[in-house]
Protein backbone atom coordinates (compact mmCIF):
# COMPACT_ATOMS: atom_id res chain seq x y z
CA UNK A 1 0.00 0.00 0.00
CA UNK A 2 1.19 3.37 -1.13
CA UNK A 3 2.27 5.81 1.78
CA UNK A 4 -0.57 8.23 2.23
CA UNK A 5 -0.26 12.10 3.20
CA UNK A 6 -0.28 13.11 7.00
CA UNK A 7 -2.64 16.18 6.57
CA UNK A 8 -5.27 14.42 4.66
CA UNK A 9 -6.14 10.90 2.40
CA UNK A 10 -9.12 8.80 1.40
CA UNK A 11 -8.92 5.21 1.48
CA UNK A 12 -10.75 2.47 -0.39
CA UNK A 13 -11.86 -0.35 1.31
CA UNK A 14 -13.59 -3.53 -0.06
CA UNK A 15 -15.94 -6.39 1.31
CA UNK A 16 -16.69 -9.39 -0.29
CA UNK A 17 -19.50 -8.00 -2.19
CA UNK A 18 -17.04 -5.99 -3.97
CA UNK A 19 -18.65 -2.79 -1.95
CA UNK A 20 -16.53 0.05 -2.34
CA UNK A 21 -16.86 3.09 0.58
CA UNK A 22 -14.42 5.86 0.51
CA UNK A 23 -13.46 7.44 4.39
CA UNK A 24 -11.70 10.34 4.87
CA UNK A 25 -11.14 12.93 7.77
CA UNK A 26 -8.67 15.63 8.33
CA UNK A 27 -5.59 14.75 10.18
CA UNK A 28 -3.96 17.02 12.94
CA UNK A 29 -1.09 18.92 11.56
CA UNK A 30 2.00 17.20 11.76
CA UNK A 31 4.42 20.02 9.78
CA UNK A 32 6.13 20.70 12.97
CA UNK A 33 8.26 17.26 12.72
CA UNK A 34 10.63 16.93 9.78
CA UNK A 35 12.20 13.10 8.44
CA UNK A 36 14.90 13.15 10.75
CA UNK A 37 12.44 13.19 14.11
CA UNK A 38 10.65 9.92 12.80
CA UNK A 39 14.08 8.03 13.73
CA UNK A 40 13.16 8.31 17.32
CA UNK A 41 9.38 7.01 17.12
CA UNK A 42 6.58 5.84 15.03
CA UNK A 43 5.82 7.67 11.90
CA UNK A 44 2.11 7.87 10.98
CA UNK A 45 1.38 5.46 8.46
CA UNK A 46 -1.43 3.41 6.77
CA UNK A 47 -2.43 2.38 10.19
CA UNK A 48 -2.73 5.67 11.61
CA UNK A 49 -4.56 7.37 9.06
CA UNK A 50 -6.63 4.35 9.23
CA UNK A 51 -7.48 4.51 13.44
CA UNK A 52 -7.98 8.20 12.75
CA UNK A 53 -11.12 7.45 10.42
CA UNK A 54 -12.54 4.91 12.87
CA UNK A 55 -12.53 7.05 15.72
CA UNK A 56 -13.78 10.33 13.38
CA UNK A 57 -16.93 7.56 12.52
CA UNK A 58 -17.47 5.89 16.25
CA UNK A 59 -16.14 8.65 18.81
CA UNK A 60 -19.09 10.94 18.17
CA UNK A 61 -21.61 8.49 18.86
CA UNK A 62 -20.42 6.75 21.65
CA UNK A 63 -19.81 10.20 23.33
CA UNK A 64 -16.54 9.03 25.44
CA UNK A 65 -15.26 11.45 27.95
CA UNK A 66 -12.34 10.12 28.52
CA UNK A 67 -9.61 8.74 25.56
CA UNK A 68 -6.35 6.79 26.58
CA UNK A 69 -3.83 5.67 24.18
CA UNK A 70 -1.01 3.24 24.43
CA UNK A 71 1.43 3.65 22.26
CA UNK A 72 1.30 7.29 20.93
CA UNK A 73 4.35 7.24 18.49
CA UNK A 74 3.67 11.19 17.11
CA UNK A 75 0.50 11.61 18.68
CA UNK A 76 -1.53 11.76 15.83
CA UNK A 77 -4.17 10.00 16.79
CA UNK A 78 -4.74 11.54 20.76
CA UNK A 79 -4.66 14.30 18.89
CA UNK A 80 -7.16 13.50 16.25
CA UNK A 81 -9.40 11.92 18.96
CA UNK A 82 -9.58 15.55 21.46
CA UNK A 83 -10.40 17.41 18.58
CA UNK A 84 -13.44 14.98 17.46
CA UNK A 85 -15.36 16.73 20.73
CA UNK A 86 -16.78 16.16 23.67
CA UNK A 87 -13.61 14.87 25.25
CA UNK A 88 -12.90 15.87 28.33
CA UNK A 89 -9.30 14.09 29.41
CA UNK A 90 -6.98 12.47 27.27
CA UNK A 91 -4.07 10.18 28.86
CA UNK A 92 -1.40 9.35 26.18
CA UNK A 93 1.33 6.79 27.81
CA UNK A 94 4.57 5.23 25.79
CA UNK A 95 7.40 4.03 27.25
CA UNK A 96 9.13 5.94 24.10
CA UNK A 97 10.38 9.23 25.95
CA UNK A 98 10.98 10.44 22.21
CA UNK A 99 7.27 9.39 21.65
CA UNK A 100 6.24 10.94 24.85
CA UNK A 101 7.82 14.98 23.35
CA UNK A 102 6.87 14.11 19.97
CA UNK A 103 3.05 13.93 21.47
CA UNK A 104 3.30 16.80 23.83
CA UNK A 105 4.54 18.50 20.41
CA UNK A 106 1.59 17.42 17.89
CA UNK A 107 -0.78 18.66 21.05
CA UNK A 108 0.59 22.24 21.17
CA UNK A 109 0.84 22.74 17.51
CA UNK A 110 -3.14 21.88 17.11
CA UNK A 111 -3.84 24.36 19.71
CA UNK A 112 -6.51 21.33 21.22
CA UNK A 113 -8.72 23.71 23.80
CA UNK A 114 -10.84 22.51 26.68
CA UNK A 115 -9.50 18.99 27.06
CA UNK A 116 -7.80 18.18 30.05
CA UNK A 117 -4.22 16.19 28.61
CA UNK A 118 -1.89 13.86 30.37
CA UNK A 119 1.06 12.37 28.67
CA UNK A 120 3.66 10.18 30.13
CA UNK A 121 6.61 7.74 29.76
CA UNK A 122 4.99 4.73 30.98
CA UNK A 123 4.41 0.98 30.83
CA UNK A 124 0.64 1.19 32.13
CA UNK A 125 1.96 -0.52 34.97
CA UNK A 126 5.21 0.61 36.43
CA UNK A 127 7.29 3.57 36.02
CA UNK A 128 5.80 6.68 35.08
CA UNK A 129 2.07 5.38 36.21
CA UNK A 130 1.97 7.78 38.78
CA UNK A 131 1.65 10.61 36.71
CA UNK A 132 -1.76 9.87 35.01
CA UNK A 133 -2.88 6.94 37.24
CA UNK A 134 -4.92 9.05 39.89
CA UNK A 135 -6.29 11.25 37.52
CA UNK A 136 -8.54 8.05 35.89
Amino acid sequence: MPKLSPSSYALQLSNASTLTKTLSCNLPTLSHFNYTDYTNFYEPSDDTFLMCDALSLDLPSSSPKRVLELGIGSGCNIVHAAGLGGVEVCFALDVNPYAVEATKRTWEANEIQGVEFYVSRSDLLGEGTEAWWPSV
